[in-house]
């Protein structure tokens, strides 16, 4: 098995440049962006919720929450609780269901039949004895180079079960 070097692993791998060392310039341009970003996403809260919940503090700067807005706004937040609550109530109702008839086909269905498996067994160990000698010489050895007449080939095995009557499915 050939070793893989820092060097050849950093090729393949995606790199960015606000995470290696340097590049100030890049990573105040990139956070500054990111920061503002968030502002965005978070402002129009503060600004919904502000008159709502500091209403004498919300006066000094203008900002008035009038009775249609509320209701709006209560709407808007029972909406998304009951969306977030429905979806997570699915997700689990699918995943134990899904997790349920998987428990049921797999305790159901049986991969092999012993039978077969033994006699599987027993022909690879014919095969592997004949080609590379005895079970505790190939467990004893620590080296062993195999010659190219003795490999098996890809379809070797399968046929070697189909020619037994126990072949793969």
């Amino acid at each position: 098995m050939k070793k893989v070097t820092r060097e050849e692993v950093a090729s393949i791998l995606v790199k960015d440049k606000y995470f290696s060392k340097g590049n100030y310039w890049l990573k105040i341009w990139q956070t500054l962006v990111a920061l503002l970003g968030w502002m965005i996403v978070v402002l129009p809260f503060i600004w919904g919720f502000f008159p709502l919940t500091r209403p004498e503090r919300a006066k000094d700067f203008s900002l008035y929450a009038f009775l249609s807005e509320k209701k709006m706004l209560y709407f808007l937040i029972g909406f998304f609780v009951l969306i977030f609550f429905s979806f997570l109530i699915t997700s689990f109702v699918l995943t134990r269901w899904n997790n349920r008839n998987l428990y049921k086909k797999v305790n159901k269905s049986f991969e092999y039949e012993d039978e077969k498996l033994k006699k599987r067994q027993e022909l690879l160990e014919e095969v592997y004895t004949e080609r590379f000698g005895t079970k505790e010489e190939r467990e004893t050895v620590r080296f062993y180079s195999v010659s190219e007449e003795k490999n098996l080939d890809t379809t070797f095995i399968a046929d070697l079960y189909k020619e037994n009557g126990v072949e793969l499915k």
